[in-house]
């Protein structure tokens, strides 16, 4: 078996565009993209029959022969830790885009997992923003807690309230993707997320 670089390359570059998609419809660069990539993902490499030293009867492996999968890896503790580092690096040192590299790890976390959440906003970003800024060592924040967090960032962003329903509303899309964890009023943070490519 041989590492397969291309298939490595071929995932980061996906991966690439839709941050870059991602930034731009948020307001963000490519710079910002890039960064949050870096930060928010962690490749591994595929192998893949290697077809000058792995013979089958003489011939060489084809495209059916066996492969070993590489694994994406998501963190939201290594992109969380770097936020505010990512929008000074990126030339675009205004606090209120600090949403906009929550918003690209959310838009990269839904669309390598193909889930079918609504289109994902600044409310979502804003809110997984907070609900990471305030939660306690065991990764957890109460509900109520949670909500009135996630209204004090929209607030130092300079970003409108979200009523109590819409802030339901937004757990409820965060609950879908995987990002989190609700029981008993106690949301729990899903620190990675492991998928095969």
């Amino acid at each position: 078996m041989a590492n397969d670089y291309n298939a490595l390359l071929a995932k980061r570059q996906e991966i690439e565009i839709i941050a870059r998609q991602a930034a731009t419809i948020s307001g963000g660069g490519f710079k910002m993209a890039s960064a949050v990539v870096d930060a928010f993902v962690d490749l591994t490499l595929p192998s893949r029959a290697d077809a000058e030293n792995d013979l089958i009867d003489g011939f060489a492996a084809d495209a059916d022969a066996p492969r070993k999968p590489g694994t994406i890896m998501l963190s939201w503790r290594k992109l969380t830790d770097v936020v505010t580092d990512i929008v000074i690096a990126a030339a675009e040192a205004n606090t209120q885009h600090l949403w906009i590299v929550v918003f690209v790890g959310l838009t990269i976390w839904s669309k390598l997992q193909a889930s079918a959440a609504e289109r994902l906003t600044a409310d979502e970003a804003t809110t997984m923003l907070a609900l990471w800024k305030y939660r306690r060592s065991s990764d957890e924040i109460g509900d109520d807690d949670g909500f009135t967090k996630a209204n004090a960032v929209r607030a130092e962003l300079g970003m409108p309230a979200l009523a109590r329903d819409k802030y339901e509303a937004v757990l409820a899309c965060l609950l879908q993707l995987g990002c989190v964890d609700v029981k008993d009023g106690i949301i729990r943070l899903r620190d990675t997320l492991r998928l095969q490519y």
